[in-house]
């Protein structure tokens, strides 16, 4: 009887081993697997801002030369970043009074 519940204890502690082994590798998996996917979305998301970069970069070039407008903010507004939903437009009435110095420009 001893020698029963001893060999029963052993074969329990061998399927808790094994158990404890198979979870650890699982969730070993599971973190790999989380980490790859934030290694991924962090490329992406270095890659997005870097785009954005350049275009914020070009619209702060064109400032001084075109009046941009965020229409949302009207045309008083003064220069912000501009929110990637956010229209820009090019106010051509104001841009051509100040270029021409007040005059209408005709084609």
């Amino acid at each position: 009887s001893d020698k029963q519940t001893a060999e029963k204890a052993k074969g329990q502690e061998q399927e808790q081993r094994l158990r404890a082994r198979y979870l650890g590798k699982r969730k070993r998996a599971q973190f790999v697997e989380a980490a790859t996917t934030l290694d991924r979305h962090q490329r992406r998301l270095a890659a997005s801002v870097a785009a954005q970069q350049g275009v914020d970069r070009r619209l702060q070039q064109l400032r001084p030369l075109w009046r941009l407008v965020a229409p949302e903010h009207g045309t008083r507004a003064k220069p912000h970043p501009v929110n990637p939903i956010e229209t820009v437009a090019i106010d051509v009435d104001v841009y051509d009074r100040d270029r021409t110095g007040g005059g209408v420009v005709e084609q």
